[in-house]
């Protein structure tokens, strides 16, 4: 059975590269790896549960950080209005 279709995650240039290269550095922790890797696969398109298959972590912690992603986004994108509004510019 196939449940709703997970929250799309969107990576600029930049920010790709850098996930990338932290995934690949010997220093980072396991934790972390994992981490940018599920952000980097949910890029690619790749559902939760083949996330889930691919790096052999639980379906929860998949959907957690793809969530956590997101909103971390939509708060980055929503800063600059919330500068603009705020009574130390005015």
């Amino acid at each position: 059975m196939r449940g709703p279709k997970p929250t799309p995650i969107t990576l600029s240039p930049m920010q790709r590269a850098v996930l990338q290269r932290l995934a690949r550095r010997h220093t980072s922790s396991q934790q972390l790896v994992k981490r940018v890797r599920i952000i980097l696969e949910a890029n690619s398109g790749t559902g939760n549960w083949d996330i889930t298959r691919q790096l052999g972590t639980d379906r929860g912690t998949v959907g957690v950080w793809r969530k956590r992603w997101w909103k971390r986004c939509l708060q980055m994108n929503h800063a600059p209005a919330r500068l603009q509004r705020s009574p130390q510019n005015r």
